[in-house]
């Protein structure tokens, strides 16, 4: 599964967008997984990031029938609620995103149960700006903290 990212005027993917797409069909061509499921509903610019994510899986080469798309989420947590609620509870995950973002996908997704592998979406290129890696960081330095104590404190816990 692919964790969104923006999708920028007129429907144009973001760089990270672009590369999460990348690397998830860099998986996908390895063999081994029996569906991808871009997640990401519709930010400040239409359409749902998840739908932007499709087209561009499609074109590196990801069969449509094997896209499932996930088109509400907005935040790390909700794409872990929303995947969970949509494979078995026994299937792996594999997780596509930054690796700034991975340990709170993780904590995500250990929140609503199912086991998490993660992939990095630096393995396809274009990498980001140091400028913009800096920011992405230091934003989830304090989401990993904020999810870690949420996690903790039974919030999420069924």
């Amino acid at each position: 599964m692919i964790l969104g990212a923006a999708v920028w005027t007129g429907g144009a993917p973001s760089p990270t967008l672009r590369r999460r797409c990348a690397a998830a069909a860099e998986l996908w061509a390895t063999g081994g997984f029996d569906r991808v499921i871009p997640s990401g509903g519709v930010g400040r610019h239409p359409p749902a990031e998840a739908d932007v994510m499709a087209g561009l899986l499609i074109a590196s080469g990801v069969p449509p029938a094997a896209i499932d798309l996930e088109r509400r989420a907005t935040r790390t947590i909700e794409t872990a609620e929303h995947v969970a609620g949509m494979v078995s509870p026994d299937a792996r995950i594999t997780a596509v995103s930054d690796r700034y973002h991975l340990a709170r996908v993780w904590i995500a997704f250990r929140s609503q149960g199912p086991v998490v592998s993660l992939a990095s979406a630096h393995r396809a290129r274009p990498a980001p700006r140091r400028s913009v890696a800096a920011r992405a960081w230091a934003r989830e330095a304090v989401g990993n903290v904020a999810y870690a104590a949420i996690w903790f404190s039974g919030y999420f816990r069924r």
